[in-house]
């Protein structure tokens, strides 16, 4: 079960979130910094939420901290607007912003989707990680050199590119990699084995 940490003074807010969440996360709370500080030191969190105004300072101070430091996406909640509190929020490195009262079906979203953009990125990069274990490249010439090099370029490109040279060199291999290293690396890649088609 997912566990989410609400750094949040205000009992009504709290208990807002354990209605919404509780039942399908494992929901914490904390009243200050310095509690938050020490729970996100003990626990593993998924997600966190912060509120902007806290008792003991300023929650976007504990958004930069968690930023720099340690790998939790981070939701800032605040009472002043998007004006005001959300843009800065986001610029600092929040993952997204919600205002205050807090709208059930809105908390309900905004988690849902944080949490299946952060499995999204796990599948990606754990699948990056085994394309690059199965293709690794090795070599100290000049030769290889330069096609490590035309393979950095090209993986920045949209533009279509042709591949030469003899059977058994690593055509399939050198497209695979450049397409799981480049920009695109999101999406599908389509083999088609054009010597298996019929002629007609």
């Amino acid at each position: 079960m997912n566990k989410i940490l609400v750094v949040e003074d205000d009992k009504r807010i709290q208990y807002s979130f354990l209605e919404t969440l509780g039942d399908n996360f494992e929901v914490h709370f904390a009243n200050y910094i310095k509690e938050a500080k020490e729970k996100i030191k003990n626990l593993k969190f998924d997600l966190i939420f912060i509120d902007i105004k806290l008792p003991d300072g300023n929650g976007l101070c504990l958004l930069e901290e968690i930023v720099k430091n340690e790998k939790i996406p981070v939701c800032v909640i605040s009472g002043y607007g998007k004006a005001e509190g959300g843009a800065k929020a986001i610029k600092l490195g929040a993952v997204d912003f919600i205002e205050k009262p807090i709208r059930k079906e809105r908390l309900k979203i905004t988690v849902q989707s944080i949490l299946r953009d952060i499995e999204k990125n796990s599948i990606i990069k754990r699948l990056s990680e085994e394309i690059r274990s199965k293709f690794p490249f090795i070599g100290r010439s000049n030769f290889y050199k330069e096609v490590m090099k035309n393979i950095e370029i090209f993986s920045n490109s949209n533009s279509p590119l042709l591949i030469t040279g003899e059977t058994g060199v690593g055509k399939d291999v050198i497209a695979r990699y450049i397409h799981y290293v480049s920009v695109r690396k999101n999406f599908p890649f389509e083999y088609v084995n054009c010597a298996s088609i019929p002629r007609n």
